[in-house]
C-alpha cells in the first residue's frame, strides 16, 4: 500500500514540526546534559504518536520501518535531541521517497497514454 497526498502533506507538515522542535530543543538543552524538559519531552512523544498514527492507518508496513527506526532502536539512552533529528530524518527520508514514487507513476502513466495516443492515431 502507498501513501495518498494526503498523507503525504501530513507528514511534510510533521517533518517541519519535528525540524522545529530538534532547533527548539536543541537550543534548551545544556552541554552534556540530556535532560530538555518534561513539557519538551512530552511533545516529542506526541509528534512521534501523530507520525505513527497515519503511518498505520495508510502503509502498516512504513509504519513498522518506523517504529523500528525511530520508536525502538534509538531506546532510552538517547536525548530528545537526537531522538528529534532521527525523526525529522525519517520523516524528510519517507516523504521524498513517496514523492518520487509517485512522479515515476506519473511520468509512465504519462508515457503509456503518449504511445496509447500515438497508436490510436496510426491505427
Amino acid at each position: 500500500m502507498s501513501l495518498t497526498w494526503g498523507d503525504i502533506k501530513q507528514l511534510v507538515r510533521l517533518a517541519a514540526v519535528a525540524e522545529q522542535f530538534a532547533v527548539l530543543a536543541q537550543e534548551r538543552a545544556e552541554p552534556g546534559q540530556w535532560h530538555v524538559g518534561s513539557v519538551l519531552s512530552g511533545v516529542l512523544e506526541e509528534l512521534i504518536d501523530e507520525v505513527q498514527g497515519t503511518l498505520r492507518n495508510a502503509d502498516p508496513a512504513l509504519a513498522d520501518e518506523f517504529e523500528h527506526i525511530v520508536i525502538r532502536a534509538p531506546g532510552a539512552r538517547v536525548s530528545p535531541t537526537a531522538r528529534a533529528a532521527i525523526l525529522t530524518g525519517w520523516l524528510k527520508g519517507a516523504v521524498e521517497a513517496e514523492t518520487l514514487e509517485v512522479r515515476i507513476r506519473v511520468g509512465d502513466d504519462r508515457r503509456a497514454r503518449k504511445v496509447a495516443s500515438g497508436a490510436s492515431i496510426r491505427g
